[in-house]
């Protein structure tokens, strides 16, 4: 293991939660993790399509956070908007 890298925090799935808000899943687990972040600025998150939306790569924006993620493929979300040829820049 890399000794540069630690484990911040930590989230445990105990199932379907009953207080749902109106965001995504993925939206609310990664909020929840990065709102231990002292100094957010300071932080690159790195995600996976499981998580990856407009909203949450915004919120990171707006919070100050490097972000990285992955996303489907084109044919798997053959209803969803896609823009292509986008480069976006947090820096």
């Amino acid at each position: 293991m890399d000794d540069d890298i630690f484990k911040y925090a930590m989230q445990t799935y105990a199932g379907k939660e009953t207080d749902r808000k109106n965001e995504p899943h993925g939206l609310r687990v990664v909020k929840h993790m990065v709102s231990h972040l002292n100094e957010p600025n300071k932080y690159h998150v790195y995600f996976d399509n499981f998580f990856t939306s407009h909203y949450l790569m915004k919120e990171m924006a707006r919070r100050g956070i490097k972000a990285t993620c992955t996303v489907r493929n084109a044919e798997d979300i053959s209803n969803t908007h896609v823009m292509e040829n986008v480069c976006v820049s947090m820096e």
